[in-house]
Protein backbone atom coordinates (compact mmCIF):
# COMPACT_ATOMS: atom_id res chain seq x y z
CA UNK A 1 0.00 0.00 0.00
CA UNK A 2 1.04 3.42 -0.90
CA UNK A 3 -0.53 6.49 0.23
CA UNK A 4 -0.28 10.23 0.93
CA UNK A 5 -1.19 12.73 3.54
CA UNK A 6 -0.68 16.20 2.07
CA UNK A 7 -0.62 19.77 3.98
CA UNK A 8 -1.73 23.10 2.33
CA UNK A 9 1.11 25.63 3.41
CA UNK A 10 -0.58 28.48 1.86
CA UNK A 11 0.89 28.49 -1.58
CA UNK A 12 -1.53 28.14 -4.35
CA UNK A 13 0.14 25.72 -6.85
CA UNK A 14 1.60 23.14 -4.23
CA UNK A 15 1.74 21.29 -0.88
CA UNK A 16 3.74 19.81 1.33
CA UNK A 17 3.18 15.68 1.21
CA UNK A 18 4.35 12.55 3.30
CA UNK A 19 4.21 9.64 1.35
CA UNK A 20 3.70 6.69 3.32
CA UNK A 21 4.09 2.90 2.37
CA UNK A 22 3.35 -0.48 4.39
CA UNK A 23 2.05 -4.14 3.55
CA UNK A 24 -0.49 -5.86 5.61
CA UNK A 25 1.77 -9.15 5.03
CA UNK A 26 5.24 -7.72 6.12
CA UNK A 27 6.49 -7.57 2.50
CA UNK A 28 7.67 -4.61 1.75
CA UNK A 29 9.27 -2.77 4.58
CA UNK A 30 7.52 0.46 6.34
CA UNK A 31 8.98 3.72 4.53
CA UNK A 32 8.01 7.38 4.66
CA UNK A 33 9.07 10.41 2.50
CA UNK A 34 8.38 13.63 1.91
CA UNK A 35 7.67 15.98 -0.86
CA UNK A 36 5.48 17.59 -2.44
CA UNK A 37 2.19 17.82 -4.63
CA UNK A 38 1.13 20.01 -7.29
CA UNK A 39 -2.77 21.37 -6.99
CA UNK A 40 -3.17 21.60 -10.82
CA UNK A 41 -2.68 17.49 -11.49
CA UNK A 42 -2.79 15.99 -8.12
CA UNK A 43 1.03 15.12 -8.99
CA UNK A 44 3.49 14.05 -6.43
CA UNK A 45 6.83 14.90 -6.56
CA UNK A 46 9.68 12.98 -4.39
CA UNK A 47 13.16 13.83 -4.91
CA UNK A 48 15.65 11.20 -4.79
CA UNK A 49 18.26 12.72 -2.31
CA UNK A 50 15.34 13.78 0.09
CA UNK A 51 15.34 12.74 3.33
CA UNK A 52 13.65 8.97 3.55
CA UNK A 53 13.10 5.73 5.58
CA UNK A 54 12.59 2.42 4.92
CA UNK A 55 12.02 0.01 8.10
CA UNK A 56 11.95 -3.66 8.07
CA UNK A 57 8.93 -5.27 10.06
CA UNK A 58 10.93 -6.32 13.21
CA UNK A 59 9.64 -6.44 17.08
CA UNK A 60 10.76 -2.20 17.30
CA UNK A 61 9.54 -1.03 13.78
CA UNK A 62 6.76 1.23 14.66
CA UNK A 63 8.95 3.34 17.94
CA UNK A 64 11.54 3.28 14.51
CA UNK A 65 9.06 4.60 12.74
CA UNK A 66 7.76 6.98 14.80
CA UNK A 67 10.81 8.83 15.63
CA UNK A 68 11.98 8.98 12.09
CA UNK A 69 8.71 10.42 10.85
CA UNK A 70 9.28 12.82 13.54
CA UNK A 71 13.07 13.67 12.30
CA UNK A 72 11.20 13.74 8.67
CA UNK A 73 8.77 16.58 9.91
CA UNK A 74 11.85 18.36 11.20
CA UNK A 75 13.41 18.56 8.06
CA UNK A 76 10.71 18.80 5.47
CA UNK A 77 11.19 22.59 4.82
CA UNK A 78 14.40 22.02 3.61
CA UNK A 79 12.73 19.07 1.27
CA UNK A 80 10.05 21.34 -0.11
CA UNK A 81 12.40 24.05 -0.82
CA UNK A 82 14.70 21.97 -2.69
CA UNK A 83 11.66 20.92 -4.48
CA UNK A 84 9.65 24.15 -4.63
CA UNK A 85 12.80 25.77 -6.36
CA UNK A 86 13.78 22.92 -8.67
CA UNK A 87 9.99 23.17 -10.21
CA UNK A 88 10.00 27.25 -10.44
CA UNK A 89 13.36 26.81 -12.28
CA UNK A 90 11.76 24.45 -14.77
CA UNK A 91 9.28 27.27 -15.42
CA UNK A 92 11.79 29.37 -16.76
CA UNK A 93 13.61 26.77 -19.02
CA UNK A 94 12.31 26.94 -22.42
CA UNK A 95 11.93 23.69 -24.45
CA UNK A 96 10.70 23.02 -27.65
CA UNK A 97 8.02 20.20 -28.90
CA UNK A 98 11.19 18.31 -30.75
CA UNK A 99 13.70 19.22 -28.09
CA UNK A 100 11.15 17.66 -25.47
CA UNK A 101 10.85 14.80 -27.53
CA UNK A 102 14.51 14.30 -27.99
CA UNK A 103 14.87 15.02 -23.84
CA UNK A 104 11.95 12.12 -23.14
CA UNK A 105 13.85 9.82 -25.65
CA UNK A 106 17.05 10.47 -23.16
CA UNK A 107 14.64 9.91 -20.17
CA UNK A 108 13.58 6.71 -21.80
CA UNK A 109 16.92 5.41 -22.32
CA UNK A 110 18.15 6.20 -19.09
CA UNK A 111 15.16 3.79 -17.51
CA UNK A 112 13.87 7.49 -15.90
CA UNK A 113 10.73 6.75 -17.63
CA UNK A 114 8.53 3.21 -17.59
CA UNK A 115 8.33 2.22 -21.22
CA UNK A 116 5.12 0.59 -20.87
CA UNK A 117 4.00 4.43 -20.03
CA UNK A 118 5.70 6.22 -22.53
CA UNK A 119 2.96 6.80 -25.05
CA UNK A 120 1.33 8.58 -22.49
CA UNK A 121 3.86 10.81 -21.25
CA UNK A 122 4.28 11.63 -25.30
CA UNK A 123 0.98 12.28 -25.66
CA UNK A 124 1.23 14.53 -22.60
CA UNK A 125 3.93 16.32 -23.94
CA UNK A 126 2.32 17.36 -27.13
CA UNK A 127 -0.95 18.32 -25.98
CA UNK A 128 -1.57 18.77 -22.20
CA UNK A 129 -4.99 18.79 -20.75
CA UNK A 130 -3.70 21.18 -17.93
CA UNK A 131 -4.36 24.58 -18.60
CA UNK A 132 -1.33 25.79 -16.16
CA UNK A 133 1.24 23.99 -18.60
CA UNK A 134 0.63 25.45 -21.95
CA UNK A 135 3.76 26.85 -22.13
CA UNK A 136 6.47 24.32 -23.63
CA UNK A 137 9.21 24.35 -21.33
CA UNK A 138 10.91 22.03 -18.67
CA UNK A 139 8.21 22.26 -16.04
CA UNK A 140 5.67 21.23 -18.94
CA UNK A 141 7.93 18.60 -19.74
CA UNK A 142 8.62 17.07 -16.07
CA UNK A 143 4.93 17.32 -16.00
CA UNK A 144 4.26 15.09 -18.82
CA UNK A 145 7.02 12.48 -17.76
CA UNK A 146 5.40 12.28 -13.79
CA UNK A 147 2.60 10.88 -15.80
CA UNK A 148 4.42 7.52 -15.94
CA UNK A 149 3.76 7.56 -12.09
CA UNK A 150 0.11 7.49 -12.98
CA UNK A 151 -1.82 4.25 -11.94
CA UNK A 152 1.34 1.71 -11.31
CA UNK A 153 1.08 -0.30 -7.82
CA UNK A 154 2.21 1.71 -4.88
CA UNK A 155 5.54 -0.64 -4.63
CA UNK A 156 6.83 0.87 -7.57
CA UNK A 157 5.06 4.36 -7.75
CA UNK A 158 7.92 5.93 -4.91
CA UNK A 159 10.64 4.77 -7.10
CA UNK A 160 9.58 5.55 -10.59
CA UNK A 161 8.78 9.36 -9.16
CA UNK A 162 12.49 9.26 -7.76
CA UNK A 163 14.06 8.34 -11.14
CA UNK A 164 11.89 10.92 -13.16
CA UNK A 165 13.40 13.70 -10.63
CA UNK A 166 16.39 12.50 -10.44
CA UNK A 167 16.86 12.71 -14.29
CA UNK A 168 15.57 16.36 -14.40
CA UNK A 169 17.92 17.25 -11.85
CA UNK A 170 20.40 16.35 -13.80
CA UNK A 171 19.11 18.38 -16.13
CA UNK A 172 18.73 21.74 -14.09
CA UNK A 173 22.35 21.05 -13.23
CA UNK A 174 23.44 20.54 -16.80
CA UNK A 175 21.75 24.18 -17.70
CA UNK A 176 23.80 25.56 -14.50
CA UNK A 177 27.10 24.28 -15.71
CA UNK A 178 26.07 25.41 -19.07
CA UNK A 179 25.21 29.36 -18.10
CA UNK A 180 28.13 28.67 -15.71
CA UNK A 181 30.62 28.23 -19.15
CA UNK A 182 28.35 31.03 -20.86
CA UNK A 183 29.28 33.81 -18.02
CA UNK A 184 32.77 33.11 -17.84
Amino acid sequence: MFGTIDFDIGDLDYCLTIGVSNSYNSSIGVGVCLGLRIKANGLHCFHPNDVSMTRRHTSNAWESVQESTMELLRLSMKSYSHLYNSLIRMKDIPRGLEAGYQTLGMALGKDALLTSKSTIVFDSWKESIYPEFEEFNLYRLYMAALESVRGITPARKLQAAHMVHAFFDSLLAQQDIAVGKESC
